[in-house]
């Protein structure tokens, strides 16, 4: 398995240069300015709680990215990323024109911002290891804060603080520094489940997923790898459980595997439910987590709505959003079917084409040396992580996910069809 191709193109030189000029590289610059554009969009809940407005990071900045390319003389387009775009933009359009509903224009104009980005990378305007890494960077961060947050709310010393109501009594928290809107009175204080910069800990974990692969791929830096899954499992997603082990069996980490294997083992024997008392929160929230995936249903606390959804497929339009009247069960539009109730059974495909890309492009392309063969099992176990991520949620669309899934396919396909010209 190939963990760190070399990507000899546009590989540079590291110099000897001062921290700040280091910091403020334009490659750098520009990753920030992602990681800011997308923080001011869903999912992250920093506009929700109130930290700044709607969308200010990506209205101010586009533009400018925009501009930037334009003074470039020369700049390349992916025409597979492109046809994928412009199917998805198209697809949505007539979505739009069936139903009406204006978010399928803000999807749109989502994609065809992500267009701007992908000419970045397709033109080496910007380093794809120095988006990983600053994008990696940012998930510790996160990841830290709210590994803090939950240890210290657990032993009383933060509090958590209403932010609002989302509805049928779901209460969103500031708990020290996350958010959450999982909150139950336990031990000293309060047992919760950290979302980080976002609401759900689902949404924070599907990020934390995606970190974790770009970081393999990408950068195979194991110690950004260790702390991502360390600080992950404060999430006790059960996604993300079930993602680790995938990761760990697929990406060949087998003294890892073998540790939470073993340390999962001697956890459920010495602290399973039925060594604990009747009801405790933290054993419901992590190992009966786990133990719902089995008893409970795939899908966890989603498995019913994911059936039902399932079970009415037939009753969806080829294009166009499903009658509400028919899915009434509440996380039905959190499932990984959901997409098929907002586009329609044929229009459901498209907001997972991205994703396809990795099992869909590289098998026709073939293979003449050794290397090509494990970058295409690498793609494939890409492809198999991200459907796995999916049970987070299906948020294949927003910003931030697609940018990461755009770096790795640039990166994947770059390094084969490079070691396909060495080969020859």
């Amino acid at each position: 398995m190939v963990t760190n191709p070399s990507w000899t193109v546009v590989r540079r030189r590291m110099s000897r240069k001062p921290l700040l000029s280091t910091l403020l590289s334009t490659d750098n610059v520009l990753a920030i300015g992602i990681i800011l554009m997308a923080s001011s969009l869903s999912p992250f809940a920093l506009v929700e709680v109130g930290l700044f407005p709607d969308q200010i990071f990506f209205l101010a900045l586009m533009p400018l990215y925009l501009l930037y390319i334009i003074t470039k003389t020369k700049f390349r387009i992916n025409p597979i990323i492109a046809f994928v775009l412009f199917s998805q933009i198209i697809v949505f359009f007539l979505v739009f024109m069936i139903d009406g509903f204006a978010g399928h224009l803000k999807a749109i104009g989502t994609l065809l911002s992500i267009g701007i980005i992908s000419v970045f990378f397709r033109s080496y305007l910007l380093d794809i290891r120095s988006f990983v890494r600053i994008a990696v960077l940012f998930t510790l961060v996160v990841l830290l804060l709210s590994a803090v947050s939950t240890v210290l709310a657990y032993v009383g010393y933060f509090r958590p603080i209403p932010l609002f109501d989302r509805g049928n009594g779901e209460i969103v928290y500031r708990v020290g520094y996350t958010i959450s809107n999982t909150v139950y009175p336990a031990g000293w204080g309060y047992f919760i489940r950290p979302g980080g910069v976002f609401i759900e800990s689902g949404q924070l974990a599907m990020y934390t997923a995606l970190a974790i692969i770009a970081n393999a791929v990408v950068l195979n830096n194991h110690k950004y790898e260790r702390l991502l899954i360390f600080l992950g499992l404060f999430t006790a997603s059960l996604g993300f459980f079930v993602y680790l082990l995938a990761f760990l069996i697929l990406f060949r980490r087998w003294k890892m595997l073998g540790f939470f294997v073993g340390s999962f083992l001697l956890a459920l024997l010495l602290f399973g439910e039925s060594a604990l008392p009747k009801g405790n929160i933290v054993a419901q929230h992590t190992l009966g987590r786990v133990d719902s995936f089995f008893t409970v249903g795939i899908g966890g606390n989603r498995a019913a709505a994911t059936q039902l959804v399932f079970s009415n497929l037939g009753k969806l339009p080829l294009l166009g959003s499903a009658n509400d009247s028919v899915f009434r069960a509440p996380g039905a539009d959190a499932t990984i079917l959901s997409p098929f109730l907002r586009y329609g059974i044929v229009g459901g495909i498209f907001p997972y084409l991205h994703i396809l890309l990795f099992i869909m492009v590289p098998m026709p392309a073939g293979a003449q040396s050794k290397l090509q063969i494990d970058i295409q099992k690498n793609m494939f176990a890409i492809f198999i992580l991200l459907m796995l991520s999916l049970f987070h949620r299906p948020f294949t669309l927003h910003f931030l996910y697609y940018i990461y899934l755009i770096a790795l396919f640039e990166w994947e396909m770059h390094s084969y069809y490079s070691a396909k010209v060495k080969s020859g």
